[in-house]
């Protein structure tokens, strides 16, 4: 993403750091604490916070959105605990990334989505200001959607590229490879 964007020429934008999220989610629990469902006495907790910065990360990096976390809340139905943790969990992320939108911040974590915009309004990929001669991608296991979509946006843009992927299992035919 860094190389995208510095190729682009677009400004890095202002990172919010490993330790200003947790700073910042410590912040949002006490607000919020009063609004959490499940989270309520957990969120005081030593550790709670981080363990939350690593479940948020994965949520933005599967493109979950808070809407969405809200959407799965109200279908759930017959376990009650999941629907609380889903309305805990879109809660805390909203307020996160409101609190990022209002000091006009960015986290790590949105990096590959603002190279995957970056490099979408070029106008096409043949006519890109963004080149690469040859790409080797090689060793996931796999990919979460936001890598994905980073590659899917960087591939046209390349000379030549090489994708090797893991096979879900071993193949059944005789192929002469």
């Amino acid at each position: 993403a860094d190389f995208v964007l510095e190729r682009l020429h677009r400004p890095p934008p202002r990172l919010l750091t490993d330790e200003g999220r947790v700073m910042v989610l410590r912040a949002l629990l006490s607000q919020k604490r009063n609004e959490l469902k499940l989270f309520r006495a957990s969120a005081r907790l030593p550790g709670f916070a981080q363990q939350l910065n690593q479940l948020l990360r994965e949520l933005q990096r599967y493109h979950l959105t808070a809407d969405r976390l809200e959407r799965l809340a109200g279908e759930v139905s017959g376990n009650h605990h999941l629907a609380d943790k889903l309305h805990d969990l879109a809660l805390l992320l909203r307020a996160f990334l409101d609190c990022l939108d209002e000091h006009n911040l960015q986290d790590t974590d949105c990096l590959l989505d603002l190279a995957t915009v970056a490099l979408a309004a070029q106008r096409t990929p043949n006519a890109s200001t963004f080149r690469v001669q040859s790409l080797w991608l090689d060793g996931f296991a796999e990919m979460t959607p936001q890598e994905l979509d980073l590659l899917a946006a960087v591939v046209p843009r390349c000379e030549r590229a090489t994708l090797a992927f893991c096979l879900e299992s071993k193949s059944t035919d005789n192929v002469s490879w």
